[in-house]
C-alpha cells in the first residue's frame, strides 16, 4: 500500500461519519477488524489505496454508500453510479468546500422533487365525431 500524507476526500467522507456517528478510531477499528492506527492514517489521506474488503466494510460500519466510497476511493463503478455528493466530492475534492458542496446537493434535491412532481399536461381528446365535417 503506497502512503503520502494529504487528507483526501474519502479520508474526510470517513472522518465525518465516524465522528457523526459517535465512534472513536479505535471502535471503528474494532468494527471492521483492523487497528485505530489504520483508521487515523486512513483518514489522514496516508494511503493512496484501500482495498474493496475494507471500502465494503466502513461502508456497513458508517451506514454509508459503498459506491461513493469507491468512487472516492477512485475505483470505477461499473454498475451504478455515485451520490450526487459523492460525484461532487471525487471531481473537484478541494476545490468546492463542504459548505459548498452541501449547497449544491440541496438544490439538486430540490430540482429533483420538482421534476418528480411535474405531471404531463393531459391532452385533450376529440370527443367521437369532432372536428369531422358533417
Amino acid at each position: 500500500m503506497e502512503t503520502t500524507r494529504n487528507e483526501s476526500p474519502l479520508g474526510r467522507t470517513i472522518r465525518e461519519a465516524r465522528e457523526a456517528k459517535g465512534l472513536s478510531t479505535r471502535a471503528l477499528g474494532l468494527r471492521i477488524g483492523t487497528t485505530h492506527s489504520y483508521i487515523h492514517k486512513l483518514e489522514a489521506g496516508w494511503f493512496r489505496t484501500i482495498s474493496p474488503e475494507n471500502i465494503q466494510a466502513l461502508a456497513a460500519a458508517l451506514d454509508l454508500d459503498p459506491q461513493d466510497l469507491f468512487a472516492l476511493a477512485g475505483y470505477r463503478v461499473p454498475e451504478g453510479l455515485p451520490s450526487f455528493t459523492g460525484y461532487l466530492r471525487t471531481k473537484y475534492g478541494e476545490d468546492l468546500s463542504d459548505d459548498a458542496i452541501a449547497r449544491m446537493s440541496a438544490y439538486f434535491e430540490f430540482e429533483r422533487s420538482q421534476q418528480l412532481n411535474r405531471t404531463e399536461p393531459t391532452r385533450h381528446r376529440p370527443d367521437p365525431g369532432e372536428g369531422r365535417r358533417p
